[in-house]
């Protein structure tokens, strides 16, 4: 019998190909997401702290200084959350574009396994075929030789 061989072994590949670096981008871009998203958190924790502390001193002379510091601090945390929040938003947008082009491409591999599973049925289904004729032959051959010799006088 013949071994099976898909015609669009290639493309299979090729496609194979796409899903995994679709994957590997997704990846990429996901770790990218969840890193300034975690960068976020801990600044948000950072100046809710700084704010608690802030405003349980007590504004004498000398913490005045400090409280006015440390405000200004926050407020240079407020605009570097609001900067990382921005390039978060550019980064979710860039890991939906991935997340997309990750599922088309797994669905045009999908079609072309699907098309290889089809091929790989019907080459069973012309292999079982082809051994069912051999076996007929062969059976056909052993009942008309078994026919002779019975025809045949014996001499």
């Amino acid at each position: 019998m013949k071994r099976f061989r898909f015609s669009l072994e290639r493309l299979l590949s090729y496609r194979q190909a796409q899903v995994d670096a679709a994957e590997r981008e997704f990846g990429g871009v996901l770790a990218q997401v969840e890193k300034l998203a975690f960068e976020i958190r801990t600044i948000e924790e950072e100046r809710e702290e700084r704010a608690r502390s802030l405003l349980e001193q007590r504004l004498s002379a000398e913490t005045r200084r400090e409280v006015v510091g440390g405000h200004s601090y926050l407020q240079v945390m407020w605009l570097r959350m609001v900067r990382l929040r921005k390039e978060l938003q550019t980064w979710r947008d860039k890991l939906h574009d991935a997340r997309l082009r990750l599922e088309e491409t797994r669905r045009e591999l999908k079609a072309v396994e699907t098309l290889r599973e089809r091929a790989m049925e019907k080459h069973k289904a012309d292999e079982l075929r082809e051994e069912t004729r051999d076996a007929d032959e062969a059976a056909r051959n052993s009942y008309l030789r078994n026919r002779r010799k019975e025809e045949m006088p014996d001499a």
